[in-house]
């Protein structure tokens, strides 16, 4: 027989176990639900996010604001889940509590309206055009709450700016997500210290703008103070780290600024490897960077073993027939042609 431990049967549990004499709240189930998405075990994320929705209900009634936190993190592991339109019903009903509870001028439905709009904005990159107008409106209307309710330089009126930016980005609205980005960087440099965390995503936000703006100077300016900010925040081995290094290095590869690539993409390589270990997928990616950038330059003994690297990692953890395993065959195959062993690659391509 079996022993029962399935995941279901653990939340239920969880939901009436006494700890300290008390039942487990909502908050309790609700940041056990969301350490389960951050896992990637959705189907229990959403078991225990249920859970945590009739938890506060009993707790709270189904009037109560903070009611509307349960419900917008059940919709945030429904939208991971590709329910789309259970996750909106859950956000406006959470709006809809908030507006009632707490008047349509609070921070709090502010936050509502911006989440609603953001979700609704993303819906319409994937194919809901028409639903672009309604998320610009949610979060116009949750930037004027802000602003008049905390003030005009108020982080969270920054932060709806930087999200509002990145629904003019996903419409090709570059001057306006540029207005927005900026004004969002000035509130929160005012609110921060000039190194501080907060800065990242504005700066992010920003020289993605700029390099598909073509202002490459300006790219490589934010992309330099944000490796500053995320190394002396996160440390120089962490994965934004590695990550923001790759970024900058393909800028420079597009410049042929060969050599600052090449430092970089090293220090991605380095970075990856001590976090992830040699044969994660992720060195697979970052040897391919490197391998690619001695390509443009024709350093082809330097390229061939990071691409064979490459290779055996791939095929090692991902199986033969992975997609990724397909990409390194094709760039070791074309290595390979360019070094005159023609017969070779066309045992090597992928077919």
């Amino acid at each position: 027989m079996k022993p029962i431990c399935s995941s279901f049967g653990a939340l239920v549990l969880l939901a009436s176990v006494a700890v300290a004499g008390q039942e487990v709240s909502w908050k309790e189930q609700l940041d056990d639900a969301m350490a389960l998405r951050e896992k990637g075990r959705l189907a229990e994320a959403a078991t225990a996010a249920e859970v945590a929705v009739k938890t506060a209900e009993k707790e709270l009634g189904p009037s109560h604001p903070d009611l509307a936190r349960s419900l917008e993190g059940l919709a945030v592991i429904y939208s991971a889940q590709a329910k789309r339109p259970q996750a909106e019903e859950l956000l406006r009903r959470g709006l809809a509590i908030r507006e009632k509870a707490l008047g349509l001028d609070h921070p709090d439905v502010a936050q509502s309206l911006n989440k609603l709009g953001t979700f609704i904005g993303a819906q319409a990159f994937f194919g809901g055009k028409e639903k672009y107008a309604e998320a610009e409106s949610l979060q116009k209307h949750a930037i004027a709450i802000w602003e008049k309710t905390l003030g005009p330089e108020h982080p969270e009126v920054g932060r709806g700016l930087r999200d509002l930016g990145r629904l003019y980005m996903s419409q090709n609205r570059l001057g306006d997500a540029e207005t927005s980005m900026k004004r969002s960087l000035v509130i929160m440099e005012k609110a921060a210290w000039p190194d501080d965390l907060s800065l990242a995503p504005a700066l992010t936000d920003l020289a993605f703008l700029y390099t598909g703006l073509g202002r490459l100077g300006e790219a490589e300016g934010a992309y330099k103070r944000l490796l500053v900010i995320l190394s002396k925040n996160l440390g120089p081995d962490h994965p934004e780290v590695a990550a923001t290094s790759k970024f900058l290095a393909t800028l420079y590869r597009e410049q042929n600024k060969y050599a600052e690539a090449e430092q970089l993409f090293k220090q991605a390589l380095d970075a990856i490897e001590k976090v992830a270990g040699p044969e994660s997928p992720a060195v697979a990616l970052r040897l391919d960077d490197l391998g690619q950038l001695y390509m443009a330059q024709q350093k082809y003994a330097e390229a061939e073993p990071l691409f064979k690297r490459s290779l055996a990692i791939r095929e090692k953890v991902l199986g033969p027939a992975h997609v990724a395993v397909y990409i390194s065959r094709r760039n070791y195959a074309d290595l390979l042609r360019k070094t005159g062993r023609a017969e070779e690659a066309k045992k090597l391509e992928p077919r």
